[in-house]
């Protein structure tokens, strides 16, 4: 009987495991439930002594439960349906068959669910109305949806280790959410459309010092996208992580005041930021926020399009971006301040192609780019300013041009285009030329002004211009390419430049038709098409042009271009002013750029050594040692001396030693056998003796 009895008790708790029950039992006890004792999920009852609640999938809980097992529920996982409830899984998981819901919060405040997992839901936890709900530690993964928050005010989630695997959102939230704080969580989830997605009305959301990665690398994904509906206002995104994602954070269309500050970004596939339209009275700061490309040239750090909200973009970092700042769209209605951000290694620093941007204001800013310009705008509009930035090269802002070339004359305003390529490397009288822009367009090509003289274009800087050269032999090619040519009309370096008689008879004015030229050549302002002016002037005894085009302009006033500010610390005298001219925190000799330079502004002896000003003390130069010949005493022979004297030697043939036989006769031996043996030689059998 009593085998009996413990058979039924086994066969009444395999049937509650068979239908998805789990024991639960209510935390009254005190001790910590992630204590070592119940750290590892493992099936089964509650601890002995607990009074035990039996939870089932879809029940609903009214009480604090705490899970000691894992469930597994062919359809909805557990509802929490009274105020101030605690669901504690105790790192156990509830796990369904791809539909329902995971934890369903409705209509409840101050609810706690903690150390859950989560997975393989329609939506892993869903909230309605769920006010004061706070979800902590665990994960919520494989789900189709991650967390699902319908309205509701004062959510919090911190601490989730894992949001992975979710199909469409690991977040989303619809219908006036408020106060909604998401801290310290993981998202990592690859398909996605957005990791988080908050839309319709909510405000003063918090999302701060979570990592985000690996989400879909689609251009119009990202981490956290903002508003695709309307009117979200008063976030806050500070200090979070994203790596390798499509996109860090996109906003679209928000209101009220907005924060991005100290976050990081590495490897975005398309943009760091993106922000897309707002509302007129919307007010932004974006501050200390750093960008890196291992591979450089690979997307934007902060992109606008069709802005009009208020924006402080201050103390950014970027590196290695396609585009620092990238504007696409018309920026209307607002202002944009650009204060103390760097962007180096990158191809643009900023950059500006068919947009009008207005009320742009530049501070202090650090643009070195590695590639094509630090400051590209083609198209500008008006009350733009700046002070004290580094621009290096920079590109033609102007608005669309009204303005063209007629009757060898601007009709209107001008401006100088930026030359970016000579396509034959410079003066090179022997080789076809022409000037292009940054996107290839051309500017101007070399030309045969006659039989002799050469017009050799060239970039003066990012300034186009040409010069007139008088050909040694000719100019043009069998087919008339503009070059000079030898006797047998083959390409000639041969040429000189060509001098002019002293007179510009418009004074170098685009406005003004005008020539200059000598006796045997005269270059005339010409009209190369309906957009550029040659414009022909005078000076150093030589005859010159240079190219403009004609188009209505509006310049960044000059004081944008006042450089304080340089891509290495050891410009100009830059190793020795105390000051940190390149803006990358170390100056002088601190800074590598300043290796091996002088350092001290009083004595060049000093000079920057393993980051060190240091005196250079030569060692002192060893001294040489000089050997002194003993002079000549005695007497140069001529030739016929020479021989008197060897005439004069005595020759004894007789056998032995030469020294010796010599020395027995009180002479010296010269050689011994006619110089076929040396004087101690043995043997010898003829001695010359003198």
């Amino acid at each position: 009987m009593v085998r009996l009895r413990y058979f039924v008790v086994l066969l009444v708790l395999f049937s509650l495991v068979l239908s998805g029950t789990v024991l639960a039992a209510e935390d009254t006890s005190g001790d910590d439930p992630t204590a070592d004792d119940a750290s590892e999920p493992t099936s089964g009852a509650a601890e002995s002594g607990a009074s035990e609640t039996t939870v089932e999938c879809s029940e609903p809980i009214s009480e604090d439960t705490t899970l000691d097992g894992n469930m597994v529920c062919s359809s909805s996982g557990l509802s929490i349906v009274t105020d101030g409830v605690t669901l504690d899984c105790q790192g156990y998981s509830i796990s369904g068959s791809g539909s329902d819901i995971g934890i369903t919060v409705s209509s409840v405040e101050n609810v706690n669910i903690v150390n859950c997992h989560i997975e393989n839901f329609l939506w892993g936890i869903y909230v309605y109305e769920g006010n004061y709900l706070q979800v902590s530690g665990g994960s919520i993964s494989q789900n189709n949806k991650g967390m699902y928050i319908s309205s509701g005010d004062g959510v919090t989630v911190s601490g989730v280790d894992d949001f992975s695997d979710n199909q469409n959102n690991d977040i989303y939230t619809l219908h006036a959410v408020s106060d909604l704080t998401i801290t310290d969580s993981v998202f990592s989830s690859t398909d996605p459309v957005y990791q988080i997605f908050i839309v319709d009305d909510s405000s003063n959301i918090l999302i701060e010092n979570n990592y985000f990665y690996n989400s879909g690398q689609d251009i119009s994904l990202a981490g956290i996208a903002i508003d695709f509906n309307s009117g979200v206002s008063g976030t806050e995104v500070k200090g979070n992580h994203f790596e390798d994602d499509g996109s860090g954070i996109n906003y679209y269309d928000p209101v009220g005041s907005h924060e991005i500050s100290g976050n990081y970004f590495l490897d975005m596939e398309n943009y760091g930021i993106s922000l897309q339209t707002a509302d007129s009275g919307a007010e932004f700061a974006i501050d200390s926020n750093e960008f890196f490309w291992v591979d450089e040239d690979a997307g934007i750090g902060i992109q606008f399009t069709g802005w009009n909200a208020d924006t402080t973009v201050s103390n950014n970092y970027i590196v290695g971006a396609e585009n620092g700042f990238y504007f696409l769209g018309t920026s209307v209605s607002s202002e944009i301040d650009f204060d103390s951000n760097v962007v180096i290694n990158s191809t643009n620093g900023f950059y500006t192609g068919s947009s009008e941007e207005e009320d742009l204001t530049f501070t202090s800013n650090r643009f070195c780019s590695s590639t094509d310009y630090d400051f590209y705008c083609d198209m500008m509009g008006d009350g733009n300013s700046g002070s004290g930035n580094f621009m290096d090269s920079i590109y033609s802002c102007a608005l669309e041009s009204e303005s063209v070339c007629s009757s060898d004359v601007c009709t209107g305003e001008y401006i100088v285009p930026t030359c970016f390529e000579d396509t034959d490397g410079g003066l090179v009288l022997e080789d076809d030329g022409r000037l292009e822009d940054i996107d290839g367009n051309v500017i101007a090509r070399d030309e045969c002004l006659d039989g002799t003289h050469l017009l050799e274009t060239y970039c003066d800087g990012n300034i186009p211009k040409g010069i007139v050269y008088e050909c040694g032999k000719g100019c043009g090619g069998d087919m008339g390419e503009p070059y000079c040519v030898d006797l047998s009309g083959e390409p000639s370096s041969a040429g000189t430049v060509a001098g002019d008689i002293g007179g510009d008879t418009d004074g170098d004015d685009p406005l003004i038709d005008g020539y200059c030229g000598n006796r045997d050549v005269t270059l005339e302002d010409s009209c190369i098409d309906a957009e550029y002016l040659s414009e022909s002037y005078c000076e150093s005894d030589a005859i010159y042009t240079t190219y403009y085009q004609c188009t209505d302009v509006s310049y960044f006033p000059d004081d944008i271009l006042q450089n304080t500010y340089s891509c290495s610390e050891s410009s100009a005298n830059g190793c020795r002013d105390s000051v940190d001219n390149d803006l990358d925190g170390l100056i002088d000799c601190a800074d590598n750029d300043c290796n091996n330079l002088k350092c001290n502004p009083a004595d060049d002896s000093y000079g920057c050594f393993e980051n060190e000003c240091v005196k250079i003390v030569l060692p002192d130069a060893e001294l040489a040692t000089v050997v002194v010949q003993e002079a000549y005493t005695g007497f140069l022979w001529s030739y016929s001396d020479l021989l008197d004297w060897l005439n004069s030697a005595t020759v004894y043939h007789e056998e032995g030693v030469c020294n010796d036989i010599c020395e027995s006769y009180s002479q010296t031996c010269l050689f011994a056998d006619a110089g076929r043996n040396t004087c101690e030689a043995d043997a010898s059998e003829k001695c010359t003796c003198i």
